[in-house]
């Protein structure tokens, strides 16, 4: 037979039994990562992640508890709470923790089936949104030196800081320059606009050669190879308008893609320098644009023409071009003669994420011909195509 108990027993009980007992740190961090990131539809979010997130629960739900997503989702859950007040005790945790994810996505990216798979792909978007917040902070010496810390022997000595590191604070720059050019061109006063074209354009060519010596400092094992395609038939095109005129390979994606956002960043810097050149040296029918400009323009042409290059990469084709390998054929090609391999879905499934940027970018330079620009967004609606049906299900093989 039941007793009921005394009340001042269950009171007394009360006094010795916590309210709640204390939340794990990962899952505290996942749940405020998943309720302000991922479970949260907003413009700023759709623009930034490209709504692969809303494939992230489902995910996460199918991952082992210790595969590279698990770990990369934690590390960048943490990373992200640690900017919110009284939580900068998951700094440290997110660092170290960080180590273990960049350890299991580089054992997961040597397994020719597993790198294939969307388990690996969103670790590798999870991490990167983990690095970028990294990287805002690393304008701060003592907080870069305590990133290397944690990170020590766990990236080859070469490797650090990384090449992407590098880029990354060659880029602090850009925000600001941009900045100033948005304000130059609304200021209505002539001689203040003529004296801020001035020095911006000085500091604009500063940070330009600085992102030039970036590429010559690259170790030689992370540039890349380039190898001219001969165009098999234009189909009534002009020869100078199939591309891509070259073929670029690369050690890995990760570093194909640290190239591109290079040639991105680049060209955003000199398209900061052309516009300087405009005002302070207005076009004439006498005189033509003056050096800065057309070495400006040659350059952002090169590095258009360079992101093409990289197309057939991110596809598959990792190996250098001769006649008689199979799928070579298809580069170079005018636009709309596109031909997709059979296992598109599993061979884009890295490669067209990784393209994605650089593809939406190039589409929008005014300064490269009208056919560079319909062969660049052929590739891009396959690319979104292609991204779009894997928010609703996994798609990913191997490459046969």
């Amino acid at each position: 037979m039941a007793v009921k108990p005394n009340t001042s027993d269950i009171i007394l009980a009360n006094e010795f039994i916590p309210l709640g007992l204390p939340q794990d740190p990962e899952q505290r961090a996942l749940a405020f990562f998943m309720t302000k990131f991922a479970n949260t539809s907003t413009a700023v979010s759709g623009e930034i992640w490209g709504g692969c997130l809303e494939a992230l629960p489902s995910l996460l739900e199918q991952a082992s508890i210790d595969s590279p997503l698990t770990a990369a989702a934690t590390t960048t859950a943490m990373g992200s709470i640690a900017w919110s007040p009284g939580c900068a005790e998951f700094k440290p945790q997110s660092l170290s923790r960080y180590v273990t994810a960049l350890n299991r996505i580089n054992d997961a990216i040597k397994d020719p089936v597993e790198s294939q798979t969307d388990n690996v792909l969103m670790a590798v978007l999870m991490l990167g949104f983990y690095e970028l917040g990294q990287c805002i902070e690393k304008c701060d010496p003592d907080t870069f030196q305590e990133f290397l810390d944690a990170t020590a022997g766990t990236i080859p000595k070469d490797f650090v800081p990384s090449c992407a590191d590098r880029l990354v604070m060659l880029s602090m720059d850009l925000p600001a320059l941009r900045s100033r050019e948005k304000r130059m061109l609304e200021d209505t006063d002539h001689e203040s606009k003529y004296i801020a074209a001035q020095n911006l354009l000085k500091d604009a060519q500063y940070a330009d050669s600085r992102l030039d010596f970036w590429a010559s400092m690259v170790p030689e094992v992370y540039q890349f190879t380039t190898y001219p395609l001969q165009a098999m038939s234009t189909r009534g095109f002009p020869s100078t308008d199939v591309y891509p005129q070259n073929m670029d390979v690369y050690c890995d994606n990760p570093m194909a893609s640290t190239w591109n956002t290079w040639r991105i960043t680049r060209i955003k810097v000199l398209q900061i320098i052309m516009t300087c050149s405009d005002i302070l040296h207005p076009p004439s029918h006498f005189l033509g644009p003056p050096e800065e400009y057309q070495s400006s323009l040659r350059t952002i042409r090169r590095l258009a023409d360079e992101i093409c290059s990289s197309v057939p990469f991110h596809l598959g084709h990792h190996d250098q071009p001769d006649g008689g390998a199979r799928g070579f054929a298809h580069y170079p090609h005018p636009p709309g003669e596109a031909r997709w391999p059979d296992n598109f879905a599993a061979s884009g499934a890295v490669g067209g994420w990784l393209m994605m940027q650089p593809l939406a970018f190039t589409s929008r330079l005014a300064c490269i011909p009208q056919s560079q620009r319909d062969w660049v967004r052929e590739y891009l609606t396959t690319f979104m195509r292609d991204s779009q049906d894997m928010t609703r299900g996994p798609v990913s093989a191997p490459i046969s």
